[in-house]
């Protein structure tokens, strides 16, 4: 598809729809959580990725898959996938923030055993 705009013709290889989580999702809490307790910066809200150009592959893992998806970054979304983007954070602070999610996700808490994840 082809758009005409006041730079010239732009042609549109894939199109990338508006994705949210259910704001009451466990996975929310959990990612929340995780943070706080590491004492990582973080900051709760929506996107705005209204800028063309500016997307992220939430709408894959929400849309398609179901998959409940949280964003988490260094950046300043404004900026996001531009030329002008910057990374506000020390690296090693945002990939040990994605790690103790990663961490409060997938590895069970001391003490569970099979049948507590039976008890529902």
């Amino acid at each position: 598809m082809a758009i005409d705009t006041a730079l010239g013709s732009l042609t549109v290889r894939g199109v990338s729809f508006p994705w949210r989580t259910d704001p009451f999702n466990s996975f929310f809490e959990e990612s929340y959580l995780a943070l706080r307790t590491a004492q990582c910066r973080s900051s709760g809200g929506v996107w705005d990725n209204s800028r063309i150009g500016s997307c992220t592959s939430g709408d894959i893992l929400t849309n398609r898959f179901n998959i409940p998806t949280v964003g988490y970054g260094p950046g300043n979304e404004q900026f996001d996938n531009a030329d002008t983007d910057e990374v506000e954070q020390n690296l090693r602070d945002v990939f040990f923030g994605n790690a103790v999610i990663a961490h409060r996700l997938l590895v069970p808490p001391k003490n569970f055993t099979e049948s507590d994840s039976s008890q529902g």
